[in-house]
């Protein structure tokens, strides 16, 4: 049975029976192109016998979701960061504890990147629908065809995680998969203003004091970008960013010269963007870490790697990344391969590669 629900005391009602529920399978729909934050339009839930779609823009008081998502059922979601990241902007929480299902059939010796209609055509032989996946979840009313891809989101989940976790205990990897979900479970909304600048495409090219003021005019866009709740490209775009980094103008006519800035951004947030500038060339250089690893020892490490990945028959994505592989010839040292199931059977024999 499927159910929309738009009304408060209905979806506490659901929620009351869902405590008990040693699962609970999760989706969200959510808009993303014309906001900052993720705006949630849906969010799909699945028990045993019943699928309900609870439908945030109904004025409906989500405030009962908070408890679930950190009661301790598990909650299942496939390929579940960006859902987190729209349950924690909408309810304060994201859902713990975590079952995601992409990372379990990746662990099962399934591409890393497996999509939820593979994994229910591959396991459930169900071939689902295409069509939705594009569409405006922020009309109302939801037409049948968008109901019934919402609820297919959620409808196999359950069978899913029973299937999966079969599979993990039958290979002795359930530890491994639970040490990964706490770590999934982290989950940080907000990028940290001072730290935006990391995120600046092309900021490889800059040097010196050009760099403290690029951090500082990133931190000023990021901040009014989530202050206003709007994208950062419509507060001011990377390249522009990049161009007054280099030009550091000193006034309103030598802003208005710097090529990317827009005439409407120089007249409403002129003094704004000179006061970081100027702050930027007060600040402390930021260190920016631009040393290369020895491309021997790197191509020595993905020869092992790839051998530790034939023989667990896992993606070598899953046990260590290019930046790993970075700070291990660099540093001595990578926090992932250095912890958890990860540092046996992947930080030691990679170590020992490096002699």
């Amino acid at each position: 049975m499927t159910e929309l629900l738009t009304r408060s005391d209905a979806l506490a009602d659901v929620c009351e029976q869902a405590a008990g529920a040693e699962a609970l399978a999760l989706d969200t729909e959510f808009m993303r192109e014309r906001t900052y934050y993720p705006e949630l339009c849906l969010i799909q839930a699945a028990l045993p016998e019943q699928i309900v779609l609870i439908d945030p823009l109904a004025e409906i008081d989500l405030s009962p979701l908070r408890a679930l998502m950190s009661g301790p059922a598990d909650k299942i979601l496939h390929a579940s960061r960006q859902d987190q990241e729209v349950l924690v902007a909408a309810l304060g929480c994201a859902a713990t504890p975590l079952f995601d299902t992409q990372h379990a059939a990746a662990l099962c010796g399934h591409p890393p990147q497996w999509s939820y209609a593979a994994l229910v055509k591959a396991f459930c032989d169900v071939e689902l629908p295409k069509d939705s996946t594009r569409t405006d979840w922020t009309r109302r009313p939801l037409s049948g065809k968008q109901l019934a891809y919402a609820a297919d989101d959620v409808r196999y989940l359950l069978a899913l995680r029973e299937m999966l976790l079969e599979r993990l205990q039958a290979l002795g990897r359930q530890d491994w998969f639970a040490e990964d979900m706490r770590q999934q479970e982290r989950i940080a909304l907000d990028v940290a203003p001072e730290d935006a600048w990391l995120k600046v495409k092309g900021k490889g090219h800059l040097q010196g004091r050009a760099l403290a003021v690029l951090q500082a005019l990133a931190a000023w866009r990021e901040q009014r970008a989530q202050s206003r709740n709007r994208p950062r490209r419509w507060v001011l775009a990377d390249e522009a960013l990049l161009a007054l980094a280099q030009a550091q103008p000193g006034s309103v006519s030598a802003l208005a010269e710097v090529e990317g800035v827009p005439d409407g951004v120089v007249q409403r947030q002129g003094k704004a963007l000179l006061e970081a500038v100027e702050a930027g060339c007060a600040a402390p250089i930021p260190a920016l870490d631009q040393r290369m690893p020895d491309k021997a020892a790197i191509k020595q490490l993905q020869g092992a790697l790839k051998r530790i990945g034939a023989e667990l028959n896992l993606d070598t994505t899953l046990l260590a990344t290019r930046a790993d592989l970075n700070a291990l010839v660099l540093d001595g040292s990578s926090a992932r391969i250095d912890q958890g199931w990860r540092r046996e059977l992947v930080g030691a024999p990679l170590r020992a590669a490096l002699g």
